[in-house]
């Protein structure tokens, strides 16, 4: 009966170790799940920056480019100046 009863007694100081470690578990997931969205929203952040700094080079091209092909257009249709 003694042996029973020991045996009952560390079943439930496991089942106790058992708890704290869940009870830990949720406490480094919860930290995990924060970081995570922290993470995401930081990233969110500095791919909207590169976009936005990305849409600013490719209008700054395409107006460059326009403008370059309009001078040469006018210049090569025109005929060389003092011609």
């Amino acid at each position: 009966m003694a042996d029973i009863l020991a045996v009952k007694a560390e079943i439930l100081a496991t089942n106790s170790d058992v708890r704290a470690v869940q009870a830990e578990l949720r406490e480094v997931k919860l930290e995990l799940e924060l970081k995570i969205e922290q993470v995401r929203s930081d990233l969110e952040v500095k791919i909207e920056k590169a976009r936005v700094g990305l849409a600013r080079w490719m209008l700054t091209g395409w107006v460059t480019q326009t403008g370059l092909l309009a001078t040469l257009f006018w210049y090569f249709s025109s005929g060389p100046p003092g011609g």
